[in-house]
């Protein structure tokens, strides 16, 4: 609990500072991307946004918007709230057309995958090859591949879920 409370204050107060929070680092990074990047809670998310509300909508150099980020390292309650501050980043490809459920799948973030195939089936780009030529389902395939733990149990439920919104991915693999 109260590293929990250092670190609400820590974004309390990085909220507080408007030139800090307008303010990129040699990324193009606001601290709001970082804060994402880092895996900051709901309620730290809410305070930097509330400091700088305009962040929702800027780009990191490397055209990454923060729900972007969030859909690779963030928990589903995140993705939510930034989705409803910002709706038209959600079904946005970057200039690698990697989409939202792309950047999920490439963090193996099985929540947010879940939650952007239940709740946005009809408009998920389940079907669209990135510039690698990679289905959402080939990325997230990718990184179960690198990792060291055996957690296959945990990926199933999700490669099965990937496998149900496009059932054509086993014809074109």
């Amino acid at each position: 609990l109260i590293p929990f409370l250092y670190t609400q204050m820590s974004y309390a107060t990085m909220a507080q500072n408007e030139s800090g929070m307008r303010t990129r680092d040699r990324t193009g990074s606001l601290p709001l991307h970082n804060a994402i990047r880092f895996r900051a809670p709901l309620g730290s998310i809410k305070l930097l946004v509330k400091g700088n509300p305009g962040a929702v909508n800027v780009a990191d150099s490397s055209g990454l918007h923060p729900l972007d980020l969030a859909c690779q390292f963030s928990t589903v309650g995140v993705v939510k709230y930034l989705a409803e501050l910002s709706l038209d980043h959600l079904n946005a490809c970057d200039v690698n057309k990697n989409y939202s459920l792309h950047r999920a799948c490439r963090g193996g973030n099985c929540k947010v995958i879940h939650h952007l195939l239940e709740t946005q089936m009809s408009s998920v780009p389940v079907s669209e090859r990135n510039v690698d030529g990679m289905l959402p389902i080939h990325v997230f395939c990718k990184f179960v591949n690198e990792q060291e733990e055996d957690e296959d149990t945990k990926y199933t439920e999700t490669i099965w879920r990937l496998l149900t919104a496009y059932p054509e991915t086993v014809l074109n693999w």
